[in-house]
């Protein structure tokens, strides 16, 4: 018998991480999506992500050494924001096992994975923080909540967003880990998954410290208000000092990567942007804050004298009344006008149904991707009316979740949890979090009351809401223009809204009649997912395939050792990591301010764009070399001076052009040339004599491993410096015949050596990011740290 039991929990656990899998394989099949021709790869997957698993997979497999910096992003410029953007997660080694033509089905195992892991660790966290091991129906029920955390609104939409999902699929264990600290369990859990969030991808992982305080607060509070009055404060003091202790140390620990990559986002195009900064007002602060110490002020110790104790209660009072004055002005002040938050807040209950698809709103402020399942949101009002609940503890979890769509419903408090700067496309990042905590709020009701002896009026009252809410639904949907929702999913929603409250009230004449609710929760979330997927457009698998043959033509066309750019004027630029090609146009968030500027000087850019370079065939051919420009390979004839033509394909619509007026990537020059500041304004006179000049030089530079290069370099005369076509850097160390010697910027851009003497030289310059050696050095020390208190704590248990 036990050993059945066994099986079953183990089954289980299974269940919950392959169920997410089949339902999306299943739903893809149906859809179409991700076999036959059609891939996963849509939106910035197909235009962004997929180059960047190219040059990972390039440098896995050792055929790349631009590990620190590259000259494919934009004219060139330091890998770790890309890295640490896209790419950090251990999950991509996945690559690895796969060749450069398959890679889209390595990122679809990648996100297949990863939202399977989402749903096995929300089924732990459940296992473990209600300790339901013996109970199968309970069992059963965890898994249901965790489909529907693993398949939610924010993963179907995201999925192709792959470098944020692993926060999504690391958060209830981290959950899980502020549990067992507020418990007394231990740090070791939130520490690492802390850790692995920031590492993964820092930017959600910005988020996700954010969050975990405010679930650390709202433990913290649950634990004073339900725990044992006799419990000293000093071990209330001691749980505080544990989270913020092992905060310090996890966010230390990750300096490896923090310290280069805050230097390196102060120069970036997106990166320490805080231009709302004075926006965040003083009303928003409040609707963050208040709630928070209104929370805070339950906790009053039983013993106080009986005058404090009423004193602390007028205080209550004052702080309630304060905290509800600004939410009430903000939310009459948003209505007088009604703008698009008006619209945006009556569209949210239709966002709780099935089939949420407009794929031009879907990536606006006016979607917030709010799905969650039909069940937990039945649930949730069931919770909300149930009178068998702790008042304290119902208020308590219906404010914290009041404080978390105050976050999603102000402007300038979801501005503040994306770093103050507005996302390009997909503004609500982290609406997983709300998702998290409805469905543990549920869970938690579940196991503690169960729905054995729920009153049945619920099932009534809970059916009028729901009508209600779908007639708000029909009459908003008539006027309005929300097109991200079709009438039929609403109507569709109401049916699985009936179902389950079927499944509920007939809950005690059968006892399978709960696990019938799992069929019903899967046929309910691949019709969801079905609504969102079929509405993008996928990238077909024959197109990248022959894309990457023909890049890989073109460079056995051009083999050329040397080191140098291409621009890539036909459609295949999008893959330039595929092969050697280092181009100037780029599209991705890891791009320098100065770099944004300068290229839009030499007519690469627009003006105030963040995010796109493009190839501009028009520029003069001293242009191009003056950026290292040697080849352009376009769909058409080119009608440029100083370009030949290299090769023509016979079968296939491309032309190779050389640049025959190319210069190499460094060169000597009189030192006073590149005095001038080019990120104001553009010398070209300057420049056509530097490129006549430099010309005929053959400077080969050669490849080293880990962004390592050398060169021979002959210079001719007196007062000459090293010119490196090359955005200055602090992280560059160039050496001269074995000597090191300084550099500085050139041209306000490019970077230049101080005089050297006439002669042959060797120059060896390599590229290590700023900060990097620091980082690893404060990484290890708090590691060393935690290694240490971790030895203190367990022996202090024992």
């Amino acid at each position: 018998m036990a050993k059945k039991a066994f099986k079953v929990k183990n089954n289980l656990y299974i269940c919950s991480f392959a169920i997410p899998i089949i339902c999306l394989l299943l739903t893809g099949v149906v859809c179409g999506v991700g076999v036959g021709d059609k891939s996963v790869l849509t939106w910035d997957a197909s235009g962004q992500y997929i180059n960047f698993f190219l040059y990972l997979h390039s440098i896995l497999n050792g055929n790349s050494n631009e590990v620190f910096w590259s000259l494919s992003i934009t004219p060139g410029a330091n890998n770790i924001l890309l890295m640490a953007y896209y790419l950090l997660s251990p999950l991509n080694l996945i690559v690895v096992f796969f060749d450069k033509y398959s890679l889209p089905y390595a990122f679809m195992i990648i996100q297949l994975v990863k939202i399977g892991l989402a749903g096995l660790f929300m089924y732990i966290y459940q296992i473990h923080t209600y300790d339901v091991e013996s109970n199968k129906e309970k069992r059963v029920f965890f898994l249901i909540t965790s489909t529907c955390y693993a398949l939610c609104g924010f993963s179907v939409v995201y999925m192709s967003d792959i470098m944020w999902l692993d926060a999504f699929f690391a958060f209830p264990l981290l959950a899980d880990g502020i549990r067992k600290i507020v418990n007394n369990r231990g740090a070791n859990q939130y520490f690492w998954l802390l850790l692995y969030s920031i590492l993964s991808n820092f930017y959600i992982g910005y988020m996700v410290a954010i969050f975990s305080f405010l679930l650390f607060i709202f433990f913290f509070i649950r634990k004073a208000c339900e725990g044992d009055t006799h419990i000293k404060k000093v071990e209330y003091y001691r749980i505080a000092k544990d989270y913020i202790c092992y905060s310090v140390l996890s966010v230390g620990a990750s300096m490896v990567l923090l310290l280069p990559l805050v230097y390196q986002m102060s120069r970036s195009a997106h990166g320490g942007a805080y231009d709302r900064y004075h926006q965040l007002t003083i009303e928003c602060l409040i609707l963050l804050i208040i709630p928070c110490i209104f929370l805070a002020l339950f906790y009053i110790d039983k013993t106080i004298d009986k005058k404090i104790k009423t004193a602390w209660n007028g205080i209550v009072k004052i702080v309630s009344v304060t905290a509800i004055i600004p939410l009430v002005w903000k939310i009459i002040q948003k209505l007088a006008y009604m703008g698009w938050l008006d619209k945006r807040l009556l569209s949210w209950p239709l966002q709780l149904f099935i089939g949420v698809s407009d794929y031009e709103k879907i990536f606006t402020y006016e979607v917030a991707n709010l799905y969650m399942g039909i069940l937990p949101a039945v649930l949730l009002i069931f919770y909300a009316m149930d009178k068998r609940v702790d008042k304290k503890r119902k208020y308590i979890d219906l404010t914290f979740l009041i404080v978390l769509l105050c976050i999603l419903t102000f402007y300038d408090l979801n501005l503040a949890i994306h770093g103050l700067k507005f996302p390009g496309g997909s503004p609500h990042r982290w609406v997983f979090v709300i998702t998290f905590f409805v469905i543990s709020i549920i869970s938690e009701y579940y196991v503690d009351y169960g729905f054995m002896h729920l009153k049945k009026e619920l099932n009534f009252t809970t059916l009028v809401v729901w009508c209600a809410v779908f007639l708000v639904a029909i009459k908003i949907y008539h006027e309005y223009t929300m097109n991200f929702l079709h009438k039929n999913y609403i109507i569709i929603s109401f049916i699985f809204v009936a179902l389950y409250l079927l499944i509920l009230h007939f809950r005690e004449v059968k006892k399978w009649i709960i696990s019938s609710a799992v069929v019903v929760l899967i046929i309910e979330i691949s019709l969801n997912m079905y609504g969102m997927l079929r509405c993008y457009s996928y990238l077909p698998y024959s197109e990248y395939k022959n894309a990457i043959a023909e890049l890989e033509e073109i460079a056995a066309i051009i083999d050329d050792p040397d080191w140098f750019r291409t621009e890539i004027n036909i459609p295949l630029d999008k893959y330039n990591y595929a092969v050697p090609f280092n181009t100037v146009t780029h599209y991705s968030s890891a791009n320098t301010e100065d770099n944004m500027v300068f290229m839009a000087k030499m007519g690469f850019a627009e003006e105030n764009d963040t995010y796109f370079l493009n190839c501009n065939l028009l520029a003069k051919s001293e242009i191009d070399s003056f950026l290292g420009i040697r080849y352009i390979i376009t769909d058409d004839k080119l009608n440029k001076k100083g370009y030949s033509l290299l090769y023509k394909a016979s079968d296939k619509e491309f032309y190779i052009y050389k640049n025959d007026r190319s210069i190499p990537m460094v060169f000597p020059a009189n030192s006073d040339i590149g005095e001038s500041d080019y990120l104001m304004g553009v010398d070209e006179n300057v420049i056509e004599d530097l490129v006549s000049d430099h010309v005929n030089d053959k400077n080969i530079i050669s490849k080293k491993p880990f962004s390592h290069y050398n060169s021979s370099v002959n210079s001719d005369e007196k007062n000459n410096s090293l010119y490196f076509l090359i955005p200055y850097d602090k992280g560059w160390r160039v050496f001269v015949d074995g000597e090191k010697v300084s550099i500085e910027k050139a041209f306000g851009y490019y970077m230049k050596t101080e005089s050297i003497e006439p002669g042959v030289h060797d120059v060896e310059f390599r590229y290590v990011p700023p900060y990097l050696v620091e980082g690893a050095v404060l990484s290890c020390a708090f590691l060393i740290i935690f290694l240490i208190l971790n030895r203190y704590n367990r022996r202090r248990c024992q």
